[in-house]
């Protein structure tokens, strides 16, 4: 399978109406009010900048969005992880490309206040600027561009980035961001002494009842 030609020649798709701009506007109102209760990391790339990572609200949309996306890709794709910020004034976003979970990105504007553009490099070596409305969104191949964003001039822009891979292709094994999701420890099992009554209440001694199909089950 091969990328569409579109994608394959710029390195980014704009999409505009990605979602409605009602639908957008409820999304900045549940990250505000995340922001609000303190329910949020800062990171090094934006460090003044309130984030969430797989915030239910964006997963939702990165789960529901997956068909759409794989007819603008050309190929099947899998989700990989929600990310979003609520940038401050002043934040500058260095021109750099993602890692491996990233191979498709979207970044979906949910609420500006003044325009901020985005910078994408094309294959070509042409740099675009591109400035998206409350709704709007841009697909680009974020392992293979270089993009980045210049100071910014406004208070809060809220931006949602929802993050895929090709199902078929080098990064798959980076389905749903596994290599940086914590996984609960699996509880050991709780040691019975073999003369106390058995968990199940028959009323036998342990060692009498299930205790004596724990020995043979491990022969």
């Amino acid at each position: 399978m091969a990328l569409t030609p579109e994608l394959a020649e710029n390195h980014y798709v704009l999409a505009p109406g990605f979602i409605t701009p009602a639908r957008a506007a409820a999304l900045a109102a549940e990250f505000a009010e995340a922001e609000r209760q303190g329910a949020y990391v800062v990171d090094g790339q934006a460090p003044n900048s309130p984030a969430v990572y797989n915030f239910l609200p964006f997963v939702r949309l990165l789960v529901e969005k997956v068909p759409q996306v794989c007819e603008m890709v050309g190929e099947p794709v899998l989700p990989t992880y929600a990310y979003a910020r609520s940038y401050k004034h002043g934040e500058v976003l260095k021109r750099h490309r993602d890692r491996d979970a990233c191979e498709i990105s979207f970044t979906v504007n949910l609420a500006r206040d003044v325009d901020w553009p985005i910078y994408i490099q094309r294959p070509s070596g042409e740099e675009v600027a591109v400035n998206l409305d409350p709704g709007d969104a841009m697909m680009y191949l974020g392992c293979e561009t270089d993009h980045w964003r210049e100071r910014y001039t406004g208070t809060n822009h809220m931006q949602l980035f929802i993050h895929y891979v090709r199902s078929y292709g080098p990064r798959a094994y980076t389905f749903f961001n596994l290599a940086l999701t914590p996984h609960a420890e699996t509880p050991k099992p709780a040691q019975v002494g073999r003369n106390v009554p058995c968990p199940c209440g028959s009323g036998k001694r342990f060692k009498h009842c299930h205790g004596s199909l724990a020995v043979s089950d491990s022969r």
